[in-house]
């Protein structure tokens, strides 16, 4: 019988990596990959196949699950479409680093097609297609950079998990142990996967993590980009989420 799947869902350079590496050590579960062809290659999953909790951790940049099996239960992690912007641009478009005006307008362009929508998904906590998950939380980049054991506790309470005070100091050592700067470290040691041809990934470990700043957008976008950015969005899930 399968261990209930939990999904991370978010658009790309929210953290996704990052919280799936908590949440499976925090429940001493296995993450496992998204999609078949990714298994032994994902960078969130190495390292956590032995684990024997009771729970799987998958994670992914779809709107739907995209699963075999519907998961059993949904976290939406959001961040500032600035910030998404910043980390984009470095991640996607370094080609164009003596570039920066078109580097961070490609960036933009790519994060605020799609940004609204996460976001509304994740206010309604509501997944297309999968309406009868029960179990959905939501949390957003910066109050897990703020404090992460905390809001690991909140994630879980919303998903419904049991045990919570025995799992406490489990989450506190977890987020202890995934302190931003260890992960990225951690992760840049890594062995960089290579792909079903046995081609090494262009998107190495080494530039899968950024700084992980908030509000790093400062330093990194045009004033009139960060404004462009957020006159494309809607204003009343901008101010949900906090980031007006």
């Amino acid at each position: 019988m399968n261990r209930p799947l939990i999904a991370i869902k978010s658009q790309p350079r929210s953290g996704q990596v990052w919280l799936t590496r908590l949440l499976s050590d925090a429940l001493d579960s296995p993450a496992v990959s998204w999609l078949q062809q990714d298994r032994g290659k994902d960078i969130a999953t190495l390292g956590t196949e032995h684990r024997l909790g009771p729970y799987r951790i998958t994670r992914g940049h779809g709107y739907t699950p995209g699963l075999q099996e519907a998961p059993d239960a949904l976290v939406y992690m959001i961040r500032d479409p600035r910030d998404l912007v910043a980390s984009t641009a470095r991640f996607l478009y370094p080609e164009y680093a003596d570039r920066p005006n078109e580097q961070h307008l490609l960036a933009a362009n790519r994060v605020t097609e799609s940004w609204d929508r996460w976001a509304r998904l994740a206010k309604n906590r509501y997944d297309l297609g999968e309406a009868s998950i029960q179990h959905v939380a939501v949390t957003t980049y910066e109050a897990l950079r703020a404090d992460a054991a905390k809001e690991l506790l909140v994630i879980l309470a919303q998903l419904d998990i049991p045990r919570l005070d025995y799992l406490a100091d489990r989450v506190h050592d977890a987020a202890a142990r995934h302190e931003f700067g260890r992960t990225k470290a951690r992760i840049e040691s890594m062995p960089t996967p290579k792909d079903a041809n046995g081609s090494w990934l262009d998107r190495t470990n080494k530039r899968h993590i950024g700084k992980g700043l908030v509000g790093g957008w400062r330093d990194a976008l045009p004033l009139n980009l960060a404004e462009v950015v957020m006159g494309r969005l809607d204003p009343e899930l901008l101010e949900y989420f906090g980031y007006v």
